[in-house]
């Protein structure tokens, strides 16, 4: 439903897990531009954070990647730079 969803509406930001259900994180990133969301800043959050990871996230187009665990004021921080409101 979100990849329909994103289709069709202007999105500020996305916040993306690598591992979820339905559809992997790294597929996403692979589907930017069909879904409307080729500017769109990306920010993954996941628990996988080798260097691999990190990598093949920046590689296909994420802004950031944040490490779960993570701190609040990390997250925070990251979004305020994206978001200039």
């Amino acid at each position: 439903q979100v990849l329909e969803y994103l289709k069709n509406r202007h999105i500020d930001l996305i916040l993306l897990d690598l591992f979820m259900p339905g559809i992997s994180g790294y597929d996403f990133l692979k589907m930017k531009s069909e879904l409307n969301v080729k500017e769109t800043p990306i920010i993954v959050v996941s628990a996988y954070d080798s260097q691999e990871s990190v990598k093949q996230s920046k590689d296909l187009g994420a802004n950031e990647f944040i490490a779960k665990p993570f701190n609040i004021h990390r997250i925070l921080k990251a979004v305020h730079k994206y978001l200039h409101y």
